[in-house]
């Protein structure tokens, strides 16, 4: 029997990580512990803990933070909450291995914490840059901090190594959103508008933007003067996450959705109906990962705005660009292009990998614990290098 951990912060995470918890839960040889917190028990961001009890799982541990209004002040003060609870929770139950996903801030408290107590520490989703968003360095330090690396390209593990990590312990696997894509029975347009309540026009547009939280510059704005353009379109608005500035972002989303007849405003999707609903509109539009990881899957665009994505690997559906109103408005015309719609079609997601989570869950139940705590640094060759000593 192996003892293992997953945590889980977000509904971001969570539809990553679902696929891998289904697999380890029906295991006979896993005891399988899973704790529960940041946003997931956050009413104003949809209390997607919902959707977890839903799926059946026992959630063995649930830590609430103050979550309503995240400032960095605030994110500081639910560090310390979490990194007690963690503590008391893992001298309890010795999990014999750690899984998390990502790079917020609250899975760096995890790592941290986990390091502490000597639990190694499994890390899916590394080696990627995201240059405009302080989880770029929360990433990295995770990835320093554990001991099984799942990263979902080869250019990502090659990051990794390049890290000091040794490449033994380095598995590329692919992406997780990818692969959910291309498992999941999508809903139909009329059963999404009976569901969720919502209307369709001519163009329809899904959009999510989170904090910048590099520089705390607010993007949206300029967003909202091109979609005041936009003509016979439909606008659904997702919640962003619990970043500092989230709640701004939401008080404006709210004062643009009530003065526009054609936006709404879906607070928690859930990842099939949010999957569903990509893949009936014309784009998805804003700074989620989702687009770049997942949307690619559907043949569906995505219009990646500002700087928070930048860093990361692209397909060819995706089209970056800057954070400024007359950028955004080439990237809405370069959706009508006959020469895009056409590539669209035959486009591929790069990180698309067969069976994603059946190698993570494999590994994860058969890799070897024995002395895995020890780590060395693995040095790449730098002869070729030349210093400037002077």
């Amino acid at each position: 029997m192996r003892k293992i951990a997953v945590v889980t912060s977000s509904r971001a995470d969570y539809g990553l990580l679902r696929p891998i918890l289904f697999k380890l839960a029906k295991n006979k040889d896993c005891e399988l512990e899973l704790i529960v917190t940041g946003s997931h028990l956050s009413e104003s961001h949809g209390y997607t803990i919902r959707e977890i009890e839903s799926d059946g799982f026992p959630i063995d541990h649930r830590i609430a933070l103050n979550s309503s209004a995240v400032t960095r002040s605030v994110a500081a003060h639910q560090s310390s909450d979490l990194l007690l609870n963690l503590t008391r929770i893992f001298k309890a139950k010795k999990p014999e291995l750690l899984v998390m996903l990502g790079d917020r801030y609250e899975i760096f408290i995890v790592a941290f914490v986990a390091t502490l107590m000597r639990i190694p520490i499994a890390h899916i989703h590394g080696g990627e840059l995201t240059s405009g968003s302080m989880d770029d360095v929360f990433r990295h330090a995770i990835t320093k901090m554990s001991h099984l690396h799942f990263t979902a390209l080869k250019e990502y593990g090659n990051r990794v190594v390049q890290m000091g990590e040794q490449p033994s312990r380095v598995y590329v696997v692919g992406g997780l959103g990818a692969e959910n894509v291309d498992r999941l029975n999508l809903k139909t347009r009329a059963m999404l508008a009976s569901e969720l309540g919502i209307e369709f026009s001519k163009k329809n547009y899904l959009i999510t933007m989170h904090p910048n939280t590099f520089d705390g510059s607010n993007e949206i704005n300029s967003l909202f003067r091109v979609l005041d353009k936009l003509e016979e379109s439909q606008l659904f608005f997702t919640l962003p996450n619990a970043d500092p500035g989230s709640q701004e972002l939401i008080t404006q989303i709210k004062k643009y959705v009530k003065a526009h007849p054609n936006a709404q405003l879906l607070k928690s999707l859930g990842w099939s109906n949010y999957l569903s609903l990509a893949a009936v509109c014309d784009a998805v539009v804003g700074n989620s990962s989702s687009g770049l990881l997942e949307i690619p899957s559907l043949k569906v665009a995505t219009i990646n705005i500002g700087s928070r994505q930048k860093g990361r690997i692209t397909g060819e559906s995706v089209i970056n660009c800057e954070a400024e109103p007359s950028e955004i408005m080439l990237a809405f015309e370069a959706l009508t292009k006959k020469e895009f719609k056409e590539m669209i079609k035959n486009s591929n997601n790069p990180y698309f990998q067969h069976n994603t989570s059946e190698k993570i869950a494999n590994t994860l139940m058969s890799v070897d614990l024995e002395g895995i705590m020890s780590k060395t640094f693995f040095n790449l060759n730098l002869e070729e290098l030349i210093w400037d000593t002077k």
